[in-house]
């Protein structure tokens, strides 16, 4: 799997009740496996609201997880919000790890790792379940 961010993220800060989130002020365009036969476009609305990512607010959790990986978790948010299967859960968090793995900026000090992603694509696997909109299959 290959994961392309071909559109530029615009969003504009939130704060309320709900706490700190996103609006995404023009659509965002993802593309999973690029010129192959089973290539798909995620497209992502304008006015679509999101957290990029619930990362629990535990002060070590925190520090180390939060703010990185942006784009994957744009796309994540808007793959669970649409819901589906578990199948659609499992792809979903795979496009979320292939995602954050496309985009390791290794020479920035403050980036995301490769040993970030595989542990944010854990705890989705582990503990996403209750923010997944499943839907019943006819």
């Amino acid at each position: 799997m290959k994961v392309l961010f071909p559109t530029t993220l615009d969003v504009r800060f939130h704060h309320d009740e709900q706490g700190v989130r996103w609006e995404l002020m023009a659509p965002f365009v993802v593309i999973v496996n690029a010129w192959e036969a089973d290539q798909k476009i995620i497209r992502v609305p304008a006015g679509y609201i999101t957290d990029f990512a619930s990362v629990p607010r535990l002060p070590f959790i925190y520090l180390a997880y939060a703010n990185k990986a942006h784009l994957a978790a744009l796309v994540h948010d808007w793959l669970y919000s649409e819901g589906g299967t578990e199948a659609d859960r499992e792809y979903a968090d795979c496009v979320f790890l292939q995602g954050m793995l496309d985009t390791l900026v290794p020479e920035e000090s403050n980036s995301l790792t490769a040993d970030d992603a595989r542990a944010m694509f854990d705890a989705v696997r582990h503990f996403g379940s209750s923010h997944f909109n499943y839907k019943e299959t006819p």
